[in-house]
């Protein structure tokens, strides 16, 4: 039988929290380890299955457990933001007990940021909570991820009772990025929102007293860029384990952009540039192009692919995204040089081009662009 939702049971004492956030039997519900879990037949694994099955039955003190009244508090809550102080005040006890929450929310229950994989990172480290790695190793057995992230976990959480490590345990320091296609791509959006709030904060200084054109005018190139970044991401993005990032990547380089642009720009320190060196960086995006498009193949044979319809859709919005910035410009900035901008964005739309469209197969792109 499902758990009743533990936000409508706030009224009962703890012992329905438990039951209602499955702590009751989540202890016995170790995937990685169990005889069913579809590795048993994999030699380099068997020693943290071992591992898993030894702590299967451990389960996070009921001391640690939120009473109703802070569960109250916490609805909705994320304990990845409170334990990074992602937009909140970070408050590692709160994200101990958001976590604990989330064990019963499907979509948070088992993440490397949310449910397990944030209890795995609290006992691990002992902010928010006393310090238990074989706990913490129980809940690696439990959060989500390829067997050989959860192989280097497990290893790593019980190595540290031996071995000290002065870097505190955090799940990509600790995993080994790379060593499956989950624990790149993971990190890279964890970094992602990191970063994001941020630079929100600092967006938010720059564009507070914009006037309403002002104002208006952001809010288009907003739009703009939502649009390409979401094209560049489903048709530029490539197949391949190797760029299973590249989405979050993407993301955070247009971002960083709008933001250094910002700052450049109410600096007068905007880019500059000549009209004839505009045209060339035009001529040069232009060839590029049209040499780029009779090597992509019109239709995807794999996921992700790189084609040639792909990158025209992009392209397209790229167009758009760029003429965002350029009446942006001449409503908050009329004296910044027109040309010196679009040299800058056109200069930046070659290099996504060259290193991210047309590596597709390219052995030079570890050397260029990597």
């Amino acid at each position: 039988m499902t758990p009743p939702n533990i936000r409508t049971k706030l009224g009962l004492g703890l012992l329905s929290i438990l039951a209602a956030a499955g702590l009751c039997g989540f202890a016995g519900q170790a995937r990685f380890g169990d005889p069913d879990d579809g590795w048993a037949n994999q030699p380099e694994f068997a020693t943290s299955r071992a591992i898993c099955r030894r702590f299967k039955t451990l389960a996070v003190p009921a001391s640690d457990m939120p009473d109703p009244a802070t569960a109250a508090t916490l609805k909705g809550c994320s304990s990845e933001a409170l334990y990074y102080g992602i937009g909140v005040k970070r408050d590692p006890v709160k994200a101990r007990q958001c976590a604990i929450l989330e064990l019963n929310d499907p979509d948070n229950r088992d993440g490397v940021f949310s449910g397990t994989g944030m209890l795995m990172t609290i006992y691990a480290t002992g902010f928010g909570a006393k310090k238990d790695l074989d706990l913490a190793t129980h809940m690696a057995c439990n959060t989500w991820g390829a067997p050989v992230d959860t192989d280097i976990l497990v290893h790593a959480l019980q190595t540290r009772k031996t071995v000290p490590d002065p870097t505190p345990f955090d799940y990509c320091y600790d995993v080994n990025q790379g060593a499956s296609d989950v624990s790149m791509p993971v990190c890279a959006w964890h970094e992602q929102r990191r970063t994001k709030a941020v630079r929100d904060v600092k967006v938010q200084a720059l564009t507070a007293a914009w006037t309403a054109e002002e104002s208006a005018a952001h809010d288009q190139l907003l739009k703009a860029q939502g649009a390409f970044l979401e094209l560049r991401q489903m048709n530029e993005r490539g197949a391949g384990t190797i760029n299973r990032s590249a989405t979050a990547r993407f993301e955070m380089e247009l971002e960083d952009d709008r933001l250094a642009l910002l700052q450049r720009m109410t600096a007068s320190k905007g880019p500059t540039a000549s009209p004839a060196q505009r045209t060339a960086a035009d001529t040069a995006l232009n060839q590029f192009y049209r040499n780029l498009m009779p090597l992509l193949p019109q239709k995807e044979m794999v996921d992700y692919d790189v084609t040639k319809p792909g990158v025209r859709e992009a392209q397209r919005a790229w167009i758009a995204y760029r003429d965002a910035w350029l009446a942006l410009a001449a409503v908050k900035w009329p004296n910044a040089s027109q040309d010196g901008l679009a040299t800058y964005l056109t200069r930046k739309r070659l290099g996504h081009l060259h290193c991210d469209a047309y590596h597709n197969g390219d052995e030079r792109f570890e050397q260029e662009c990597g």
